[in-house]
């Protein structure tokens, strides 16, 4: 440990778990704004044979599949779209409290 940052042998061991996306609701919901705030490591990935390419583009999808849970709600809205991403294969956790609160976590 040099000047209280640790070495890079402790970081390298270091494995993403997942990714989280967060939102409170109030400015809507839309799945592209997520993809504005993507940590840097993400961000410029987003293109077309890359796994972050084809997790936004089936976030799209199945956000427009669900919109008729908006009728109920953003939140419900969100949940559904979740959901929906979770039977297309992708490891979603699908606890209820975090889904209604805004956060979906992608796990690796």
């Amino acid at each position: 440990m040099e000047n209280g940052e640790p070495s890079l042998s402790a970081v390298e061991g270091w494995k993403q778990e997942a990714l989280v996306f967060s939102t409170n609701f109030r400015l809507g919901f839309d799945v592209e704004e997520f993809q504005t705030i993507l940590p840097k490591n993400h961000i410029h990935h987003v293109i077309q044979g890359e796994p972050i390419y084809d997790f936004f583009e089936a976030w799209k999808q199945c956000a427009a599949e669900t919109i008729s849970a908006k009728t109920f709600g953003l939140r419900q809205w969100f949940v559904a779209s979740a959901e929906s991403l979770a039977a297309r294969g992708y490891k979603i956790d699908l606890h209820r409290k975090w889904l209604s609160k805004g956060w979906l976590v992608w796990r690796s």
